[in-house]
């Protein structure tokens, strides 16, 4: 019976854990984001690797939905989960991924925040992948 209470208690808190951890994360995602700057081999031709302020590429987290704006084209909108899962993408350590539930065709990227920016992983880089860094407005 101990045995059965203590595997019970064990499940309860990692459960616990975990939905917190991803509660924060979620929190921290909340707002808008713009897009200053573009690394690596899949960009539109002619584009620029940095982007000033005001550039109108936007990503916007609201609850579970999102929002992509790229200066003026039409807005992508839908609901997203972040799901849990460890890789590494460019020699770096990532364990989250957002999972964009779109109609449209939106790749979910893997991503890290820290320092006020947010880093969204497509693929490596060496296989034409890119990473997109955002700050929050």
């Amino acid at each position: 019976m101990k045995i059965s209470l203590k595997i019970a208690l064990i499940f309860t808190v990692i459960v616990f854990v975990s939905c917190d951890k991803e509660e924060r994360l979620q929190s921290k995602l909340e707002g808008t984001w713009e897009l200053r700057h573009i690394e690596g081999g899949y960009r539109p031709a002619n584009s620029p690797s940095d982007y000033e302020p005001g550039n109108g590429n936007i990503l916007k987290f609201d609850g579970n939905k999102f929002q992509q704006k790229y200066g003026t084209n039409a807005a992508i909108n839908g609901t997203y989960t972040i799901i849990e899962e460890e890789t590494e993408v460019n020699g770096e350590k990532l364990s989250y991924k957002i999972d964009f539930q779109s109609d449209q065709n939106v790749i979910d990227p893997y991503f890290k925040i820290s320092g006020g920016k947010l880093r969204l992983y497509y693929g490596h880089i060496a296989a034409d992948g890119f990473v997109s860094t955002y700050e929050k407005e």
